[in-house]
């Protein structure tokens, strides 16, 4: 089994907390197992830094996708 969490996103956050500071400490203090937390930002209105934050201090990456893009 690889240990990893998918975090899909398409946008800022909105309900529950919504401060930067506080979903960073929430997400770090939740993560008990220490899983590598992966990223996914669709469309434009994706809070990128938060996204790229969490996912480097869990050893995992982020990846943003635009509404113009194509697929390959």
């Amino acid at each position: 089994m690889l240990p990893l969490v998918v975090f899909l996103t398409d946008g800022i956050p909105s309900v529950g907390k919504t401060g930067e500071v506080e979903i960073r400490e929430a997400t770090a203090k939740a993560n008990i197992a220490h899983r590598r937390i992966f990223g996914v930002g669709v469309g434009n209105d994706v809070n990128a830094p938060l996204l790229d934050s969490i996912a480097s201090a869990s050893r995992g990456s982020s990846l943003f996708v635009h509404p113009q893009e194509r697929s390959r």
